[in-house]
């Protein structure tokens, strides 16, 4: 019985985690498309290219300020302002999945 309850749990857990990391990434879609397919502007590539760790990076640098690629570093960071670093390495591997 114990076990069963666990796996259960585990399992609405994971659906959780996706559902929230949809949620997440929500705000990228106008820019990045539903699976980080576009490049935006034709000047950024297709964040699906990059890996769950590229992203990271880039994601809290962008959330710093220390990173303004043609001009979106003031746009980027406002998109992550509400961002926990959990919230972007949540992200980061939900982006990374759509390879």
């Amino acid at each position: 019985m114990l076990r069963g309850s666990l796996l259960i749990l585990s399992i609405l857990a994971l659906n959780l985690f996706a559902v929230e990391s949809k949620n997440l990434y929500n705000s990228c879609k106008f820019c990045h498309g539903k699976n980080g397919e576009k490049a935006y502007m034709n000047k950024v590539e297709p964040i699906n290219r990059l890996s769950s760790q590229e992203l990271v990076i880039l994601l809290k640098a962008y959330k710093r300020g220390d990173v303004d690629q043609i001009g979106l570093g003031k746009l980027m960071q406002g998109q992550l302002k509400n961002l926990s670093e959990e919230n972007i390495e949540q992200v980061s591997k939900y982006i990374a999945d759509f390879k």
